[in-house]
């Protein structure tokens, strides 16, 4: 997911909002005041939102930012973390092939069948629907607290 958030502050407003609003990498954190946590360079970032409870579909949010005229593009390029892909990839694959030989079934019996061994193989595309929409949420969250901070 690629979003831009377009800004007249300056370099220097931009990094010092991102500073104030994001805590260093630890461990465990213990500033509530904080919003992200993550690093930050002097044209690029790489955050997370802080969050009180375990989330493994949580967006990694790397930004880059652009001088335009008349102030700065913040492009934000949001992902969920490898790992998770790399799991869900081989987690919801078997899933897919059972959902297109089921459908693949239907159509060859011009009968649909609604009973369990039938919608099983369909529980993995409905899984998958629900992590993205989690991930959308999560996503639409982070961009709205950046834009936020960037009016």
């Amino acid at each position: 997911m690629k979003v831009t958030i377009e800004t007249r502050k300056t370099k220097a407003e931009i990094n010092r909002i991102l500073h104030e609003n994001t805590a260093r990498p630890e461990l465990f954190h213990t500033d509530n005041t904080k919003y992200f946590v993550g690093d930050i360079l002097p044209d690029t970032f790489k955050i997370h939102r802080i969050i009180r409870y375990r989330n493994s579909f949580l967006p990694i949010i790397m930004g880059k930012i652009e001088e335009v005229d008349g102030g700065h593009n913040i492009n934000l390029k949001i992902r969920m973390i490898i790992g998770v892909i790399i799991f869900l990839i081989f987690w919801l694959t078997p899933f897919l092939v059972l959902s297109i030989a089921s459908i693949i079934n239907f159509i060859k019996a011009r009968a649909i069948v609604f009973d369990l061994p039938h919608f099983a193989p369909f529980t993995g595309p409905i899984v998958f629907i629900g992590v993205y929409l989690h991930y959308r949420f999560e996503a639409k969250l982070a961009v709205n607290k950046l834009k936020k901070l960037f009016e």
